[in-house]
């Protein structure tokens, strides 16, 4: 993969408040991106185990999406970006600890 052409990636780590769906939180960060931004670039929720998940994004769109994250609040649920990395495997012993 050349670098250049694919850019470079920001994991972010996020908490749900409250009870929701992988769905919901998807259509949730989507509709909130394209409202702020109008860009159909959106975010890609790529982990999400219970009450954390993680999203991908370009890293020059990473200060976007924490702002759209941390303006996500529906009835039932709301986000919280927790912590940034250049890579998955990080966030995911955040998750997963052993």
């Amino acid at each position: 993969m050349i670098r250049e052409k694919v850019g470079r990636r920001r994991y972010i780590l996020f908490s749900v408040q409250g009870q929701a769906s992988r769905t919901e939180v998807i259509h949730a960060i989507n509709n909130r991106y394209r409202a702020l931004y109008g860009d159909d670039q959106v975010p890609w929720l790529t982990v999400f185990e219970g009450d954390r998940g993680i999203v991908r994004c370009p890293h020059t769109k990473k200060e976007d999406v924490i702002e759209v994250l941390s303006g996500v609040a529906t009835d039932t649920f709301s986000l919280t970006p927790l912590t940034t990395s250049g890579t998955i495997k990080k966030l995911k012993k955040k998750i997963y600890p052993q």
